[in-house]
C-alpha cells in the first residue's frame, strides 16, 4: 500500500467527487472521513471562487462565461467570416443571420455600407455589377463623369426601348410581307 501525500489525497477525492461518487463511495476508495471529504470539497470551492473573482478583474469586470450566440456572431463575423458560415456554425435562421451581419457594419461604423444597403436591397447584385462594368472600362476614375452619364441614360433608356419595339414590329411587319410575297 502507498501512502498519498495531502495534495495527491485531495486531488484524488476532487476526481472520485468529480466522478459522480457519494461521500460514503469515496470514503471509502480513498480512505478518508467524510468530515474530511467536506473540508476537501469546501476548500476546493472557494479557490474556485477565488479564481473566478480575479478572472473577472483581468477582465475588467467582465464575467469569463460561455459567450451567447449574438456574441459569438459577431466574433466569427469580426473573424472574417461569412454569414453562411455563421449561420451554419450557430444555427442561426437567415433573417437573424443578417441582422447580426447588419449590426456588425453599425458597430464598425460602416453607416454608409448599411445605408446604402437598406436603399439597394436584394437588387445590390445590380448594382454590383454595374460597379464592375465600370471599373473594368476605367470609368471609376473619373467619377462625375460616370453619373453625368447615368444620369442622361435615365432620361434616354425609355425612349431607346420604345424605339427599340418599334423597330422590331417593323421587322416583323416586313418579315411577314416578304413570306406573303413568296
Amino acid at each position: 500500500m502507498t501512502v498519498l501525500t495531502r495534495e495527491e489525497r485531495e486531488r484524488r477525492v476532487l476526481d472520485l467527487y468529480n466522478q459522480g461518487r457519494t461521500y460514503r463511495e469515496i470514503a471509502k476508495e480513498a480512505r478518508i472521513s467524510p468530515r474530511d471529504i467536506g473540508h476537501i470539497l469546501r476548500k476546493a470551492e472557494q479557490n474556485s471562487q477565488r479564481q473566478q473573482q480575479e478572472d473577472l478583474g483581468k477582465n475588467n469586470g467582465r464575467a469569463a462565461e460561455p459567450l451567447d450566440k449574438t456574441t459569438r456572431a459577431y466574433q466569427l463575423f469580426s473573424e472574417g467570416k461569412k454569414p453562411i458560415e455563421v449561420a451554419i456554425e450557430l444555427g442561426l435562421d437567415r433573417s437573424e443571420t443578417i441582422r447580426l451581419y447588419r449590426d456588425v457594419w453599425k458597430l464598425k461604423h460602416l453607416y454608409t455600407l448599411n445605408s446604402v444597403y437598406e436603399q439597394i436591397g436584394e437588387e445590390i447584385r445590380a448594382f454590383l455589377k454595374l460597379y464592375r462594368i465600370a471599373k473594368n472600362q476605367g470609368m471609376l476614375g473619373n467619377l462625375d463623369a460616370f453619373v453625368s452619364i447615368l444620369e442622361s441614360a435615365a432620361y434616354d433608356i425609355p425612349a431607346l426601348q420604345r424605339q427599340i419595339e418599334r423597330l422590331k414590329n417593323e421587322v416583323q411587319s416586313i418579315q411577314y410581307q416578304k413570306q406573303e410575297c413568296l
